[in-house]
């Protein structure tokens, strides 16, 4: 700021030097003139032209030629202008006409006289603005301080999102506490009493489990930390009254997994009743999606939610988590060709063991019935990695709608479908000719 103050007052500086320098005033060269270059009383556009604005050039520069500025003694105003008349008397161009607002009257020292003063009145002009910028120059935005409040800005953006973020985590990915029992604990016997002291009244005790806790587990500890309970007696009772407790959560219709920007997989779990939109945009702020990808995924899991719930259900097993609760693991068409992905996507959204994956996956792959065809299928995207696609029923109806699936759960078109029923149907009847 410092800088351009000081080079303000340097070209203002300049400027005024140049005008003191000037032999008249203002006043005297408008006085000279008689008349002010610069009123404008023309109503007419500034480009219009008018045929009698002009005298003729050739009087014109005669009326001055004792004015003018000399080129030497050999120079004849009058003839040089004569000869410029009939020059353009002989032309065969339309005459050229100088706009009305650029128009002088008078020969040359007529129009320098003009010009000085309008270099003047330029300078006067340059000279105030110069004054009024220095004049604003605390009130201006300099790049300096604006990149300074961008920045601040934006860490308070970081700042605010980090927040949010902790608090999301706080509500949403700690284990909630599912059930609290309360249990009344018999008051130790005081030996120094009589026989006729009143009992003791009861001591109460609570004990709470938590989402992913194995609940045998937090029984046991809390009766083996708590004088006067025993595990013959209390075990049972304390259990059931805490699954008793334990409200159950809206059923889990569709999971999609993600790979989060700290490199953790996730999964976007969506209950019935859920809006979609409202969990994606809590699941983004929770592990700091960025914002590009907010709509894509989305998107993404819009999609999911509709094509699963068109699907036919395959099978429902019931689970009973360790931490009591009764949850359903459901295959639809289409997942039952990576039982174990699947199974391990579930326990991530019901936030249950990964130890209960493998064994979800093979009581699926039980009551799935047998395998009769089982095809690799290379899927685009996975690195050459391939699916094997298990079909469990010859039907004709039912081989299209395993292969529509299998190509709708893995992104792959319907010339994919053509293929994968046609594979499908050479394998179920071998030796046969493929037209």
């Amino acid at each position: 700021m410092a800088n351009e103050r000081a080079s303000l007052r340097r070209i203002a500086m300049t400027a005024t030097n140049i005008l003191l320098a000037y032999p008249t005033t203002e006043k005297e060269d408008v006085e000279w003139l008689g008349y002010d270059p610069d009123d404008d009383d023309d109503d007419d556009d500034d480009d219009a032209f008018d045929d009698d604005a002009f005298v003729d050039s050739a009087s014109a520069s005669a009326e001055d030629a004792d004015a003018t500025i000399s080129d030497g003694d050999d120079f004849d105003a009058a003839a040089a202008a004569a000869a410029a008349a009939a020059a353009a008397a002989a032309s065969t161009d339309p005459p050229r006409r100088m706009p009305r607002r650029l128009r002088v009257h008078g020969g040359l020292v007529h129009t320098a006289v003009v010009l000085r003063l309008r270099e003047k009145r330029l300078l006067k002009r340059a000279v105030y603005w110069l004054k009024n910028r220095e004049d604003d120059l605390d009130a201006l935005t300099y790049q300096v301080e604006e990149k300074a409040r961008a920045k601040r800005e934006a860490e308070e953006k970081i700042r605010a999102r980090a927040e949010r973020a902790a608090e999301l985590m706080r509500e949403y990915a700690t284990a909630k506490t599912l059930a609290t029992a309360t249990v009344d604990v018999p008051a130790a016997t005081d030996a120094s009493a009589g026989d006729d002291a009143p009992p003791a009244p009861p001591r109460r005790a609570s004990v709470a489990v938590r989402e992913g806790d194995v609940l045998d587990d937090v029984v046991t500890a809390f009766i083996a930390a708590t004088d006067g309970l025993d595990h013959e007696t209390h075990f049972t009772p304390i259990r059931d009254a805490l699954i008793g407790s334990i409200v159950p959560r809206p059923r889990l219709i569709a999971r999609v997994p993600v790979i989060v920007p700290s490199g953790e997989k996730a999964v976007v779990a969506i209950r019935d009743g859920d809006d979609p939109a409202t969990v994606v945009a809590t699941f983004c702020e929770l592990h700091n999606v960025p914002a590009a990808s907010v709509t894509r995924l989305d998107a993404m899991v819009k999609t999911h939610v509709a094509n699963r719930a068109k699907r036919r259900s395959l099978i429902s097993i019931p689970v009973v988590a360790p931490d009591g609760r009764a949850l359903l693991f459901d295959v639809v068409e289409g997942e039952q060709h990576e039982l174990l992905a699947r199974a391990s996507e579930w326990a991530l959204a019901e936030r249950v063991p990964q130890d209960a994956a493998a064994q979800l996956a093979n009581a699926a792959h039980e009551r799935l019935g047998p395998v009769l065809v089982a095809i690799p299928v290379e899927i685009p995207g996975r690195g050459g990695a391939a699916v094997t696609l298990f079909v469990r029923d010859a039907a004709i109806e039912a081989v299209r709608a395993t292969a529509e699936a299998f190509a709708e759960a893995h992104g792959l078109g319907a010339v994919a479908v053509i293929a994968l029923t046609r594979e499908i149907s050479s394998r179920l009847n071998p030796g046969t000719m493929r037209l």
